[in-house]
């Protein structure tokens, strides 16, 4: 889309959010389905060793503000924003403090540093009783072996943490100021009861992390409140949009 046309619209848009592995990218659609603005930036990622990956959360929230920027500006009047939803990458998170500051950067999913928490967890929990319990079979990448990592090799940073946010939820945290997480990223945490659709507190409880650690989880699109008006201010949004 040609960045000095201006789109027009009579009727409510709808605003979406990937932070993805490759891009960061913002999208308003019509409630047909159909594009009336995009915008896109590439997902900053640091590669200190090999085998290592991370992003910082702070680079993602500018990155998201940009995209935001851009996509709004393409309309020809924002107002007409009245929902913005954010999806992820999953098994990444990011560790927050009592003050909701970072603690530690996002570990990216695809990093291989946390083989030897999985490796304890298949001799503490067994693979079996977490298959059954989460669905999933015992891999690095998932979410819970990056907490443990942070709690072996960081842990002052990992006694300072009060939350655990996937990507995806942190970016909502920005935009709205409540804390939650989908059904489908928590899955992705290696520690989500896919029967109870909830924490599941004595596979946390074997591992050694509270579950107060995560947020709760609800389904994809409810409601979590009005975009915070100092990021309306700086994404261009009205303060009236709602975030999902």
């Amino acid at each position: 889309m040609p960045r000095n046309s201006k789109v027009m619209s009579r009727y409510p848009l709808l605003a979406g959010i990937d932070i993805g592995t490759t891009n960061i990218k913002a999208l308003v659609f019509n409630t047909a389905g159909r594009v009336q603005a995009s915008a896109s930036v590439p997902t900053p990622t640091h590669y200190p060793r090999p085998g290592w990956a991370y992003h910082t959360p702070d680079e993602l929230w500018t990155c998201t503000l940009t995209v935001l920027r851009d996509a709004v500006s393409q309309l020809d009047a924002a107002d007409t924003v009245s929902s913005i939803a954010v999806s992820s990458m999953a098994e990444s998170g990011v560790p927050l403090d009592a003050g909701d500051r970072p603690t530690a950067n996002v570990i990216a999913w695809f990093d291989g540093r946390t083989s030897s928490q999985a490796a304890w967890l298949s001799k503490t929990v067994g693979e079996e009783r977490i298959y059954a319990i989460t669905g999933l079979s015992l891999k690095p990448i998932f979410g819970l072996c990056k907490v443990l990592w942070l709690k072996e090799n960081n842990p002052q940073a990992y006694a300072r943490t009060v939350s655990w946010l996937n990507v995806a939820d942190y970016i909502g945290f920005r935009l709205c100021g409540q804390k939650a997480t989908d059904h489908s990223l928590a899955s992705r945490m290696l520690a989500f009861d896919l029967h109870r659709r909830d924490w599941h507190s004595g596979l946390l409880d074997e591992a050694g992390v509270s579950p107060g650690l995560f947020a709760p989880a609800l389904p994809s699109g409810t409601l979590l409140g009005r975009i915070l008006p100092d990021v309306a201010r700086a994404s261009g949004l009205p303060s009236r949009v709602r975030v999902a």
